[in-house]
């Protein structure tokens, strides 16, 4: 199939006809604006939250793990500050009246954390339950869910996915 540029070549008259609207490709005296595009056509971007979206169980674990450690500290800062010897009683001693402060952050840390954590497994639960059925209707009919959480939960749940419709046979 020919391009644009080829038919407009070969209208043969020496001036090219306009539309009101339409504007030259030659003109370049109006500023482009480019993204970046890599592999598949994504910018950085998309890249980014796909592998936010890919690695966010294991952080989420991470986030969890320091604000349990957080926690902790604010507990024992808090309410046994000698609990664990004169070293991290001295330190707590040296924080002074942010005790209070750092028991309130770890304990804001940890239930914003367990949310998030529990909220994800939930998810993924949820999936799971949902393309494990033998049943091609059942599939068919929480299709669009089972197709949303693979979005949120990442490219190997996407695989997944696309495994069960070639098993079922379904061209969706």
């Amino acid at each position: 199939m020919p391009s644009r540029r080829e038919i407009k070549d070969s209208m043969g008259d020496d001036a090219p006809h306009r539309d009101e609207g339409e504007e030259d490709a030659a003109d370049e005296s109006a500023p482009r604006r480019s993204r970046k595009r890599a592999k598949g056509g994504r910018t950085t971007f998309q890249r980014l939250k796909a592998w936010f979206r890919d690695t966010r169980l294991y952080l989420y674990c991470i986030f969890f793990a320091l604000s349990l450690i957080l926690f902790i500290l604010g507990t024992l800062s808090a309410f046994a500050p000698t609990a664990f010897g004169s070293g991290l009683a001295d330190w707590f001693r040296s924080i002074g009246n942010y005790n209070t402060y750092l028991f309130l952050a770890g304990f804001l840390c940890i239930i914003t954390a367990a949310y998030l954590f529990l909220g994800l497994l939930g998810k993924r639960t949820e999936f799971m339950r949902l393309v494990s059925t033998k049943s091609k209707g059942d599939f068919v009919h929480s299709l669009d869910r089972i197709e949303r959480l693979a979005f949120e939960l990442g490219t190997d749940e996407n695989e997944i996915v696309a495994a069960r419709k070639r098993e079922f046979k379904i061209r969706h």
